[in-house]
C-alpha cells in the first residue's frame, strides 16, 4: 500500500550513509608494503546526510564529518530550512 502526503513538510524521510574517506593511491601504485600501519591522516569516514520531503519529493543531502547528535540537529535545521524556501518557490507563494 503506498501513502502519499499532500503538503510539504508533512512527512520527511532522514537517513544516512557511512562513506569510507579514501585519500590518494593504494600500496600497488605507490609500493608500501601490505600491511604496513598507514598513517595518512585524510584516511577515515564521513557521512552522507540525506533528507527527503514525502509530498513535493524535493531532496536535501550533506556530507557531514560524521553522525554525532551536533552534526544531525544541525544537518536537519538546515535541510528543513532549505526545503521550506524551495518548497514556497515551487508553489508561487
Amino acid at each position: 500500500m503506498r501513502y502519499e502526503r499532500e503538503r510539504p513538510g508533512e512527512l520527511i524521510h532522514l537517513d544516512t550513509k557511512k562513506l569510507g574517506r579514501i585519500a590518494g593511491i593504494g600500496h600497488r601504485i605507490t609500493g608500501r608494503q601490505p600491511g604496513a600501519v598507514n598513517r595518512h591522516h585524510s584516511i577515515g569516514w564521513e557521512a552522507l546526510h540525506v533528507c527527503i520531503d514525502e509530498a513535493s519529493r524535493l531532496a536535501y543531502s550533506e556530507i557531514l564529518p560524521n553522525e554525532k547528535k551536533e552534526s544531525e540537529i544541525g544537518f536537519l535545521r538546515r535541510a528543513l530550512a532549505c526545503l521550506a524556501v524551495r518548497a514556497s518557490a515551487s508553489s508561487g507563494s
